[in-house]
Protein backbone atom coordinates (compact mmCIF):
# COMPACT_ATOMS: atom_id res chain seq x y z
CA UNK A 1 0.00 0.00 0.00
CA UNK A 2 2.04 3.65 -1.16
CA UNK A 3 1.14 6.66 0.96
CA UNK A 4 -1.26 8.13 -0.75
CA UNK A 5 -3.64 4.93 -0.26
CA UNK A 6 -2.83 4.63 3.18
CA UNK A 7 -3.76 8.42 3.46
CA UNK A 8 -7.31 7.82 1.68
CA UNK A 9 -8.01 4.80 3.89
CA UNK A 10 -7.46 7.56 7.40
CA UNK A 11 -9.60 10.03 6.01
CA UNK A 12 -12.41 7.84 5.21
CA UNK A 13 -12.33 6.19 8.39
CA UNK A 14 -12.20 9.94 10.16
CA UNK A 15 -15.65 10.25 7.58
CA UNK A 16 -17.01 7.59 9.52
CA UNK A 17 -16.90 8.15 12.94
CA UNK A 18 -18.55 11.95 12.55
CA UNK A 19 -21.02 10.60 10.42
CA UNK A 20 -22.15 7.36 12.53
CA UNK A 21 -20.92 7.75 15.84
CA UNK A 22 -23.72 6.66 17.42
CA UNK A 23 -23.15 3.17 16.23
CA UNK A 24 -19.51 3.22 17.28
CA UNK A 25 -20.34 4.12 21.29
CA UNK A 26 -23.85 1.53 21.40
CA UNK A 27 -21.31 -1.06 21.12
CA UNK A 28 -20.17 -2.66 23.83
CA UNK A 29 -18.68 -6.22 25.28
CA UNK A 30 -20.04 -9.28 24.69
CA UNK A 31 -23.66 -10.10 26.68
CA UNK A 32 -23.95 -6.27 27.36
CA UNK A 33 -27.60 -5.48 26.86
CA UNK A 34 -29.23 -1.56 27.60
CA UNK A 35 -32.84 -1.09 28.76
CA UNK A 36 -35.18 0.51 26.17
CA UNK A 37 -37.11 3.41 27.89
CA UNK A 38 -40.45 3.58 26.16
CA UNK A 39 -42.04 6.85 26.07
CA UNK A 40 -44.62 6.81 23.85
CA UNK A 41 -46.99 7.47 26.20
CA UNK A 42 -45.79 10.21 28.10
CA UNK A 43 -46.91 13.72 27.78
CA UNK A 44 -44.83 16.22 25.92
CA UNK A 45 -42.48 18.32 28.28
CA UNK A 46 -41.08 20.46 26.39
CA UNK A 47 -40.59 24.14 26.88
CA UNK A 48 -43.16 25.00 23.86
CA UNK A 49 -45.69 21.75 25.29
CA UNK A 50 -45.85 24.10 28.54
CA UNK A 51 -46.03 27.10 26.97
CA UNK A 52 -49.60 26.34 25.33
CA UNK A 53 -50.79 24.07 28.28
CA UNK A 54 -51.04 27.06 30.48
CA UNK A 55 -53.42 29.00 28.27
CA UNK A 56 -55.59 25.65 28.14
CA UNK A 57 -55.03 24.56 32.16
CA UNK A 58 -55.93 28.30 32.80
CA UNK A 59 -59.49 27.96 30.59
CA UNK A 60 -60.39 24.37 32.05
CA UNK A 61 -59.69 24.87 35.31
CA UNK A 62 -63.20 27.35 35.27
CA UNK A 63 -64.74 25.21 32.32
CA UNK A 64 -64.70 22.09 34.50
CA UNK A 65 -65.34 23.68 37.53
CA UNK A 66 -68.63 26.12 36.02
CA UNK A 67 -69.89 22.69 34.95
CA UNK A 68 -69.19 20.34 37.84
CA UNK A 69 -71.14 23.03 39.89
CA UNK A 70 -74.12 22.54 37.60
CA UNK A 71 -73.67 18.61 37.85
CA UNK A 72 -74.03 18.88 41.46
CA UNK A 73 -77.04 20.56 41.40
CA UNK A 74 -78.58 17.96 38.77
CA UNK A 75 -76.97 14.39 40.89
CA UNK A 76 -78.17 16.06 43.71
CA UNK A 77 -81.93 16.58 42.50
CA UNK A 78 -82.37 13.19 40.30
CA UNK A 79 -80.03 10.80 42.74
CA UNK A 80 -82.72 8.00 41.30
CA UNK A 81 -81.44 8.19 37.86
CA UNK A 82 -77.88 6.57 38.66
CA UNK A 83 -75.72 9.26 37.77
CA UNK A 84 -73.55 9.35 41.07
CA UNK A 85 -70.88 7.19 40.15
CA UNK A 86 -70.54 9.23 36.95
CA UNK A 87 -70.55 12.00 38.93
CA UNK A 88 -67.72 11.03 41.99
CA UNK A 89 -65.21 10.02 38.61
CA UNK A 90 -65.71 13.66 36.88
CA UNK A 91 -65.31 15.19 40.28
CA UNK A 92 -62.28 13.02 41.15
CA UNK A 93 -60.69 13.35 37.65
CA UNK A 94 -60.70 17.32 38.11
CA UNK A 95 -58.78 16.86 41.45
CA UNK A 96 -56.43 14.75 40.14
CA UNK A 97 -55.81 17.75 37.56
CA UNK A 98 -55.66 20.21 39.83
CA UNK A 99 -53.06 17.90 41.90
CA UNK A 100 -50.55 18.20 39.17
CA UNK A 101 -51.46 21.96 38.43
CA UNK A 102 -50.33 22.85 42.25
CA UNK A 103 -47.02 20.88 41.97
CA UNK A 104 -46.36 22.42 38.89
CA UNK A 105 -46.16 19.87 36.72
CA UNK A 106 -48.62 22.26 34.23
CA UNK A 107 -48.32 19.49 30.92
CA UNK A 108 -49.55 16.78 32.70
CA UNK A 109 -52.29 18.78 34.20
CA UNK A 110 -53.43 19.67 31.20
CA UNK A 111 -53.61 16.33 29.64
CA UNK A 112 -55.53 15.07 33.17
CA UNK A 113 -58.18 18.11 32.60
CA UNK A 114 -58.72 17.45 29.03
CA UNK A 115 -59.81 13.87 29.53
CA UNK A 116 -62.03 15.41 32.62
CA UNK A 117 -63.73 17.72 29.69
CA UNK A 118 -64.51 14.36 27.92
CA UNK A 119 -65.48 12.84 31.17
CA UNK A 120 -67.99 15.72 31.97
CA UNK A 121 -69.31 16.52 28.39
CA UNK A 122 -70.24 12.29 28.00
CA UNK A 123 -72.50 13.11 31.53
CA UNK A 124 -74.06 16.09 30.20
CA UNK A 125 -74.91 13.88 27.29
CA UNK A 126 -76.73 11.20 29.65
CA UNK A 127 -78.77 13.87 31.30
CA UNK A 128 -80.14 15.70 28.15
CA UNK A 129 -81.28 12.51 27.19
CA UNK A 130 -83.06 12.32 30.25
CA UNK A 131 -84.25 15.51 30.44
CA UNK A 132 -85.25 15.43 26.85
CA UNK A 133 -87.37 12.57 27.53
CA UNK A 134 -89.13 14.06 30.70
CA UNK A 135 -89.64 17.56 28.55
CA UNK A 136 -91.03 15.76 25.88
CA UNK A 137 -93.60 13.51 28.05
CA UNK A 138 -94.71 17.21 29.65
CA UNK A 139 -95.37 18.62 26.54
CA UNK A 140 -97.62 16.19 25.17
CA UNK A 141 -99.63 16.46 28.20
CA UNK A 142 -99.42 20.51 28.03
CA UNK A 143 -100.54 20.47 24.41
CA UNK A 144 -103.42 17.87 25.25
CA UNK A 145 -104.61 20.75 27.92
CA UNK A 146 -104.01 23.23 25.48
CA UNK A 147 -106.06 21.69 22.60
CA UNK A 148 -108.93 20.73 25.21
CA UNK A 149 -109.43 24.18 26.23
CA UNK A 150 -109.21 25.26 22.25
CA UNK A 151 -112.59 23.01 21.95
CA UNK A 152 -114.11 24.18 25.03
CA UNK A 153 -117.29 25.75 23.62
CA UNK A 154 -117.53 28.26 26.59
CA UNK A 155 -113.92 29.77 26.07
CA UNK A 156 -115.01 31.59 23.28
CA UNK A 157 -117.68 33.47 25.37
CA UNK A 158 -115.36 33.09 28.97
CA UNK A 159 -112.94 35.85 28.74
CA UNK A 160 -111.00 34.47 31.36
CA UNK A 161 -110.64 31.02 29.48
CA UNK A 162 -109.96 33.36 26.26
CA UNK A 163 -107.18 35.01 28.17
CA UNK A 164 -105.84 31.40 29.44
CA UNK A 165 -106.04 30.05 26.25
CA UNK A 166 -104.13 32.31 24.58
CA UNK A 167 -101.42 33.17 27.63
CA UNK A 168 -100.67 29.36 27.51
CA UNK A 169 -100.93 29.08 23.57
CA UNK A 170 -97.78 31.64 23.76
CA UNK A 171 -96.11 29.23 26.56
CA UNK A 172 -96.49 25.93 24.44
CA UNK A 173 -94.81 28.13 21.65
CA UNK A 174 -91.73 29.31 23.58
CA UNK A 175 -91.35 25.94 25.25
CA UNK A 176 -91.12 23.53 21.96
CA UNK A 177 -89.29 26.45 20.46
CA UNK A 178 -86.56 26.03 23.63
CA UNK A 179 -87.01 21.97 22.94
CA UNK A 180 -85.73 22.88 19.30
CA UNK A 181 -83.09 25.20 20.64
CA UNK A 182 -81.60 22.28 23.00
CA UNK A 183 -81.33 19.78 19.97
CA UNK A 184 -79.74 22.17 18.34
CA UNK A 185 -77.43 22.86 20.65
CA UNK A 186 -76.34 19.10 21.21
CA UNK A 187 -75.72 19.07 17.59
CA UNK A 188 -73.16 22.01 17.90
CA UNK A 189 -71.45 19.77 21.02
CA UNK A 190 -72.76 22.95 23.55
CA UNK A 191 -73.88 20.47 25.99
CA UNK A 192 -74.20 22.80 28.69
CA UNK A 193 -76.62 25.28 26.72
CA UNK A 194 -78.77 22.29 25.81
CA UNK A 195 -79.37 21.46 29.11
CA UNK A 196 -80.01 25.55 30.00
CA UNK A 197 -82.49 25.44 26.96
CA UNK A 198 -84.51 22.05 27.84
CA UNK A 199 -84.78 23.51 31.51
CA UNK A 200 -86.61 26.76 30.08
CA UNK A 201 -89.01 24.57 28.08
CA UNK A 202 -89.77 22.63 31.20
CA UNK A 203 -90.40 25.62 33.45
CA UNK A 204 -93.00 26.88 30.66
CA UNK A 205 -94.23 23.13 31.00
CA UNK A 206 -95.12 23.59 34.48
CA UNK A 207 -96.57 26.77 34.53
CA UNK A 208 -99.05 25.23 31.53
CA UNK A 209 -100.01 22.51 33.28
CA UNK A 210 -100.29 24.63 36.57
CA UNK A 211 -102.49 27.16 35.11
CA UNK A 212 -105.01 24.69 33.05
CA UNK A 213 -105.49 22.07 36.52
CA UNK A 214 -108.24 22.45 38.79
CA UNK A 215 -106.92 22.60 42.54
CA UNK A 216 -106.89 19.71 43.28
CA UNK A 217 -104.95 18.78 40.58
CA UNK A 218 -102.31 21.31 41.24
CA UNK A 219 -101.21 20.16 44.45
CA UNK A 220 -100.46 16.71 42.61
CA UNK A 221 -98.20 18.80 39.65
CA UNK A 222 -96.96 21.00 42.54
CA UNK A 223 -95.66 18.19 44.21
CA UNK A 224 -94.48 15.76 41.55
CA UNK A 225 -92.27 18.77 39.41
CA UNK A 226 -90.80 20.37 43.18
CA UNK A 227 -87.82 19.09 42.41
CA UNK A 228 -87.54 20.05 38.67
CA UNK A 229 -88.93 23.76 39.75
CA UNK A 230 -85.73 23.75 42.23
CA UNK A 231 -83.45 22.37 39.17
CA UNK A 232 -84.87 24.63 36.74
CA UNK A 233 -83.56 27.34 38.63
CA UNK A 234 -79.81 25.90 39.44
CA UNK A 235 -80.85 25.05 42.93
CA UNK A 236 -80.66 22.26 44.97
CA UNK A 237 -84.23 20.97 46.30
CA UNK A 238 -83.94 21.37 49.92
CA UNK A 239 -80.85 22.67 50.77
CA UNK A 240 -81.89 25.74 52.34
CA UNK A 241 -84.01 23.39 54.46
CA UNK A 242 -80.66 21.25 55.70
CA UNK A 243 -78.87 24.19 55.83
CA UNK A 244 -81.38 25.83 58.06
CA UNK A 245 -81.42 22.30 60.61
CA UNK A 246 -77.50 22.60 60.46
CA UNK A 247 -77.44 25.97 61.60
CA UNK A 248 -79.39 25.29 64.71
Amino acid sequence: MNRRNGLLIFTVAIAICFLYPSSIYAQGGAGESKEKIDESNAPDSSYLAKFHSIKVVDRLMEDNLNDIYMLKVIVSNFSDKGWDSDYQGVYNGYKKGMEYYYKRDIVQARVDLEKNRDDIKNLLKKIIEEYKKETTQMLDECATKVLTLHLDATTRSDPDKNDALHLNQMRLKIAYGQLDNSIQASRDHYYKGSIYHLRISKSYSIKILEDLSNPDERKGIQDKYKKHKADNMNRIYGASEKSAQTAK
